[in-house]
């Protein structure tokens, strides 16, 4: 199940620190739990900056790789969006 908001936020401000890490022009939202049996799944949007050197891909396994150093049992479900430059 869905969980708690205590927890959801400070998992929330931990993995926008690993976004900040590798990139500040990178951003994140709808980020959500979810408790299943066996792992935990972080699920939320990545925005990538529309010419972005680096390849979603590369971006997606920096942040998972962050994630699961700290918390072994977390599996990140990521999507990218790409910012359109205004």
């Amino acid at each position: 199940g869905l969980v708690g908001s205590e927890m959801c936020k400070e998992t929330e401000a931990e993995v926008k620190a690993y976004l900040d890490q590798i990139d500040p022009k990178l951003s994140m939202h709808d980020f959500r739990i979810v408790k299943g049996l066996t792992h935990t799944n972080l699920i939320f949007d990545i925005v990538v900056p529309y010419d972005y050197p680096v390849s979603d891909q590369d971006v997606v396994d920096s942040v998972t790789k962050r994630i699961q150093m700290n918390h072994p049992d977390f599996y990140a479900v990521i999507d990218v969006d790409k910012a359109v430059v205004q």
